[in-house]
C-alpha cells in the first residue's frame, strides 16, 4: 500500500495507479479508501476496468448485486 500511495502522490492524475490503489485498499479491508481511490480513477478515465471491478465488489459486499452489475456493465458494455 505504501508504494502505491507514493505513486499516487507522484502521479495524482494516473487513473491506473489510482485503480491499483483502490484494489489494494479493498483487499486490505479499507472500503472507504478503496471507494475514494476508485471514484478518483473513474473521474480521470471513465471506463477504467479495475476501478469498475473494485466499485462492483464494494456493491456486492454491501448486498447490492444489482448496482454491482450496473457498475460492471457500464465499463464492459461490449461483453
Amino acid at each position: 500500500l505504501d508504494e502505491l500511495e507514493e505513486q499516487v502522490e507522484k502521479k495524482p492524475n494516473d487513473a491506473d495507479v489510482l485503480a491499483h490503489l483502490a484494489l489494494a485498499q479493498f483487499n486490505a479491508g479499507n472500503v472507504p479508501a478503496a471507494r475514494k481511490a476508485a471514484l478518483a480513477s473513474q473521474k480521470i478515465k471513465e471506463k477504467q476496468p479495475l476501478d469498475a471491478y473494485v466499485l462492483a465488489r464494494i456493491q456486492v459486499s454491501i448486498g447490492d448485486s444489482d448496482a454491482a452489475k450496473t457498475q460492471w456493465l457500464a465499463v464492459h458494455d461490449s461483453v
